[in-house]
């Protein structure tokens, strides 16, 4: 039974238990729990969960996240889905032009073609013409998988009444966009696409700030230096171009 795309009010119709899971293989495994679970009384949910953090230290937390927080991720998975262009625009927002231009000479032995000067001037006017909000759709429509990343996460709700509300995701890309509407099958990519940016950002609002999962949840530094140095490699072609 799955949960109608409505927000819940404040006290109501929340699920007594939310389920959380992170994997991820390549040059090391991962793997994170952590369940919420509605205290008594209708008060605060309880967190408990089981990971290693970034220095690889085992944590076990036990502690109470406030009912509002949880209530603004429950929202977020209930919401309609958001859209591809929706979610781009968001991630956009979230990124400074001055982050995707090259603020050094990437490609020395161009300079003989242009100057250094010349290098960081074509960098910004390409970033300006492009727009920062293409950049990040095409970082998003890259389809080449990283053969030593493999990500894998899931949010469950559960109700009392027996209802549950899914979305996972095995996206490699920033803020593990896209989610996936819906149970994992054996097929990667499957179910409708879901590019919400609060379901992002809601879950890293409550997960512990030292698992790996919250990490992944943003990768907004990470994909601006790959914009970055996609923009060095355009300048250096620039530039060849000058010197035919």
């Amino acid at each position: 039974m799955t949960a109608p795309a409505v927000a819940a009010t404040a006290g109501s119709d929340l699920p007594v238990r939310i389920v959380v899971s992170y994997q991820h293989m390549g040059w090391d495994f991962i793997e994170e729990s952590f369940a919420f679970d509605r205290a008594a009384g209708q008060g605060d949910y309880r967190l408990r969960g089981s990971y290693r953090n970034r220095d690889g230290n085992r944590q076990n937390p036990a502690r109470n996240v406030a009912v509002a927080d949880v209530k603004a991720l429950v929202d977020a998975v209930r919401a309609p889905a958001w859209s591809h262009s929706r979610g781009v625009r968001e991630v956009a927002s979230r990124i400074r032009r001055g982050q995707l231009i090259p603020d050094d000479v990437r490609y020395p032995d161009s300079t003989g073609r242009c100057s250094a000067q010349t290098q960081l001037v074509l960098g910004g006017q390409y970033v300006k013409n492009k727009g920062t909000g293409a950049l990040v759709d095409e970082d998003f429509g890259e389809d080449m998988r990283w053969t030593d990343d493999d990500p894998f996460a899931a949010i469950q709700l559960i109700w009392s009444d027996g209802r549950q509300q899914m979305l996972h995701s095995d996206s490699q890309r920033a803020m593990l966009l896209p989610w996936r509407i819906g149970k994992p099958t054996n097929t990667r990519d499957t179910g409708p696409q879901n590019w919400s940016v609060d379901v992002s950002e809601r879950l890293r609002a409550v997960v512990p700030s030292d698992s790996y999962l919250h990490e992944r949840l943003d990768g907004l530094e990470r994909m601006a230096q790959r914009i970055q140095d996609d923009v060095g490699f355009t300048v250096r072609e620039l530039c060849d171009e000058r010197g035919r």
